[in-house]
């Protein structure tokens, strides 16, 4: 199953988050804070959403570290600015295990307390925000996997949280967990309901399907104000910040679908 490009694009900024041994030492005689460590790791399998797995092979990164104005950052925020590649601050190549990244952080008091959050072990986990240039899929399985063969990256960060862990995700479950009793899907064999959301979150349902997301549709056509339907569009709404678990975004891909497939109002 292919998934459409701005969804791939979406998920791919947001980064993807590896576990890894982070070096800080004393900081230099300019007050900068030398960092060594991994932002990604190759060859190794990463489940992305529950929708596809995914690796990056070696010499993904080549050519986007010697073109590339990087920037390292801290959880992709742009306002906190470690290093960058333009300005030598930060060095990335690649080694057997993977994207290396050696900086040397600005004296800034976010970079000082990271640093100790370092040295603790507290924070031990980097995440590459990218967009893909070049990728293959591998269909044959239950699950896609997508092997991202070239990449052009936008920034490298140390993150707080692997992805789905913490407060944040732990309210995006049960809001999920939620909208599954309210449409019905939540009796559904496990298996057959990550295809079946898979479809939906692609856009192309197979036919087994339809009686079922018919039936979601009449349980959301009850929860809908009465009045007039929204104005119709022939095009998916923008991809959400998170999984489609979120049930504003679930019901416009079901109000779409129920146009494609003509399914009731």
């Amino acid at each position: 199953m292919r998934f459409s490009d701005s969804l791939l694009q979406e998920i791919d900024r947001k980064g993807r988050r590896v576990a890894v041994d982070l070096e800080v030492r004393a900081a230099g005689d300019d007050g900068s804070i030398p960092f060594k460590g991994h932002a990604a790791v190759f060859n190794k399998r990463a489940d992305i959403y529950g929708m596809w797995d995914e690796k990056v092979a070696p010499g993904a990164f080549l050519k986007t570290i010697g073109e590339a104005d990087v920037r390292m950052l801290i959880n992709h925020d742009p306002n906190f600015v470690l290093a960058r590649s333009k300005s030598g601050t930060l060095r990335l190549s690649e080694d057997q295990r993977g994207l290396l990244t050696e900086a040397d952080l600005a004296p800034t008091t976010y970079a000082q307390d990271l640093a100790v959050t370092l040295g603790r072990g507290d924070v031990n986990q980097m995440s590459i925000g990218f967009r893909a240039i070049k990728e293959e899929w591998d269909e044959s399985g239950k699950k896609p996997i997508r092997t991202i063969r070239e990449a052009q990256l936008f920034d490298v960060s140390v993150v707080t949280f692997p992805a789905f862990e913490g407060t944040d995700a732990a309210l995006r479950t049960v809001q999920f967990d939620s909208m599954l009793r309210t449409l019905g899907l939540d009796e559904m064999e496990a298996e057959k309901r990550t295809e079946l959301l898979m479809q939906v979150t692609s856009g192309d349902v197979a036919p087994e399907f339809v009686p079922i997301l018919r039936s979601a549709q009449e349980r959301l056509s009850r929860l809908l104000p009465a009045g007039d339907p929204p104005p119709a569009t022939t095009q998916p709404a923008e991809p959400a910040q998170s999984h489609s678990g979120d049930l504003d975004l679930y019901q416009r891909r079901l109000r779409l679908l129920a146009q494609r497939y003509r399914l009731p109002a």
